[in-house]
């Protein structure tokens, strides 16, 4: 039986549908429009890499900006993330807001055209095969196998420029006709 382990829930709905990721306590979850972050994220406001949601041993930090919107409540209370910017409710570190994120928090946020959703009971039991940590090996091997036929075009035509230079650079230059002037 496996033990018992505080995750972190985030559901993400966007253009390519409905996704649930699950976050351990001791890890990043990182936004933007670079492909090495856990979730590519295309706006007018998103950064190249942002560090969403991070683990520091007990809770977890979401790390907000002006332009992302949404609500975060507990078994109380629901408040928006934008009154909390706008009444100086938050830590700020650099531009970034800080939120900490404690067991029985909820909530939601919008990036651009993408909304997570995120749930953190505490102690959550996970079963052995439904729950897969989102990992730099995951995001390599999905980037590695996506679009195989468009991958293989690629590699054939570097192929055959390779061969077509080997052969250019090998062949041996035709010999200089040497034209007599007493013809």
């Amino acid at each position: 039986m496996k033990h018992k382990s505080e995750i972190l829930r985030i559901k993400i709905e966007d253009q390519g549908g409905v996704r649930v990721f699950y976050l351990k306590l001791n890890k990043k979850y990182r936004v933007g429009h670079d492909i090495s972050n856990d979730l590519t994220v295309y706006g007018e406001h998103v950064p190249q890499k942002h560090v969403l949601f991070e683990g520091n041993g007990r809770y977890f930090t979401l790390n907000v900006d002006d332009f992302m919107d949404g609500r975060i409540s507990n078994e109380k209370s629901s408040l928006n993330i934008q009154d909390l910017i706008d009444y100086d409710l938050l830590k700020k570190k650099g531009k970034f807001f800080k939120i900490p994120v404690r067991p029985g928090k909820k909530g939601w946020v919008e990036i651009g055209q993408t909304r997570l959703e995120f749930n953190f009971n505490g102690r959550l039991d996970p079963s052995d095969d439904s729950i897969h940590y989102w990992n730099f090996y995951h995001r390599f091997l999905k980037g590695f196998t996506s679009d195989i036929p468009y991958k293989l075009a690629i590699l054939l035509f570097i192929a055959l420029g390779t061969l077509w230079s080997v052969k250019v650079y090998n062949a041996k230059p035709m010999p200089k006709k040497e034209f007599s002037l007493e013809k």
